[in-house]
């Protein structure tokens, strides 16, 4: 196998939860004018995403608002990158910052979450990866417990 087909697949693998954002997104952004919907897609990230959509569903679709989402995330994206590059190297090692994408994550699913079924769900979904991360290599835990989480509670729709 070529050395850079994983990488490739990988790759993939991780931004097809972009199509699944932007297919959910898009009833809400359905009155944005064609010219705009190519900047509102560089915009579409997993943090505006949840906001966008929390603020959706609480005050109705509005695409100038998903564009502000999506235009402060950038900014403090860049922000943030530049001085990680000019001042990440002087951080102490250990400083155990590797829980900060997977914390800020969380508290965006927080934004989503709505009744007691996902409120289940979610709780239900963290504690098997926890279980299982000893047991699986790698992020395959959280993968299986989402998966598997999110199975149950479709079933569990089902059956109400």
């Amino acid at each position: 196998m070529p050395a850079y087909l994983p990488v490739l697949i990988t790759g993939l693998l991780i931004n097809l939860r972009l199509v699944l954002l932007s297919a959910a997104l898009s009833p809400h952004v359905r009155r944005a004018p064609s010219v705009v919907r190519p900047i509102l897609a560089h915009l579409l990230t997993d943090e505006s995403f949840a906001i966008s959509m929390a603020a959706f569903d609480r005050d109705g679709p509005d695409p100038l608002y998903y564009v502000g989402s999506g235009l402060a995330m950038f900014v403090f994206w860049q922000m943030a990158t530049a001085t990680g590059y000019l001042s990440g190297a002087r951080l102490p090692d250990g400083l155990g910052l590797d829980y900060a994408l997977p914390a800020s994550l969380i508290c965006l699913l927080f934004l989503l979450v709505r009744g007691k079924r996902a409120a289940a769900v979610a709780v239900l979904a963290a504690a098997a990866s926890v279980v299982l991360r000893p047991l699986v290599t790698g992020t395959w835990a959280t993968l299986l417990a989402t998966v598997g989480v999110c199975t149950l509670g479709l079933g569990w729709k089902e059956r109400r």
